[in-house]
């Protein structure tokens, strides 16, 4: 008799934090879970506990990691692509290339090759992975855009709602195009900003930011 096993899906959990907190968040038999633990406390050693098999992603702080897009001609080949992103980093940074951790993501476009460019120091990269279960390190900027794109219900696309809208971070607004992710104290004039009191959350929730990026984390699929 022949049995056809499929093989379960890895738990994947979204974690973020600031000073007082960190946020996990995940979803399990379709329905979606949060923990907030007050600091200090051992993370790990609550996963450890709750879980056997899963996969951590992990929301790192934008300020800690080198982010930066360039574009490339049409023509150009993954090796000449490569080449220029290894110059580039040895240029950019303050720190030999045997120090830090890259990853980088391409599209085309018509106005060429996008690549963005993401780089974190190898040493502040261990700190924050897991000994014995997958670790996965993601901007929190990206985290953010994921979990606004979650908790809003958007009456469009959500690649097309990007580019004219902003969003809100702390006190600052997030604002994605081509040309990256970037921050700033004031909207811009020709976009739409979106706050929290848009998103449909859970009630009564420890801190809302901190569970968006978490919740944006958890739904990571590999790309930037």
């Amino acid at each position: 008799m022949n049995f056809s096993l499929k093989k379960r899906p890895l738990l994947q959990i979204g974690c973020s934090e600031n000073e007082r907190y960190i946020c996990l968040v995940y979803t399990q038999h379709q329905q979606q879970h949060y923990h907030f633990l007050a600091k200090p406390c051992d993370e790990m050693a609550f996963l450890h506990d709750q879980f056997t098999q899963f996969r951590l992603v992990r929301a790192v702080p934008h300020h800690y990691i080198y982010r930066q897009v360039t574009f490339f001609p049409p023509h150009y080949t993954a090796t000449q692509i490569y080449r220029q992103l290894i110059r580039q980093l040895q240029q950019e940074l303050p720190l030999p290339l045997e120090a830090v951790y890259f990853d980088y993501h391409h599209s085309r476009h018509k106005e060429g090759q996008r690549l963005a460019l993401l780089a974190i120091r190898q040493d502040y990269a261990h700190a924050l992975c897991l000994k014995h279960r997958p670790t996965v390190l993601d901007c929190e900027l990206h985290c953010l855009l994921r979990g606004y794109e979650q908790a809003v219900d958007f009456q469009e696309d959500f690649a097309t709602a990007l580019h004219h809208r902003c969003f809100q971070f702390g006190e600052q607004f997030l604002q994605f195009s081509l040309n990256g992710i970037t921050l700033s104290k004031t909207p811009q004039a020709d976009c739409q900003c979106w706050d929290l009191s848009r998103c449909q959350l859970p009630d009564a929730l420890t801190d809302a930011t901190l569970f968006l990026i978490a919740l944006g984390a958890s739904q990571w699929n590999g790309t930037a």
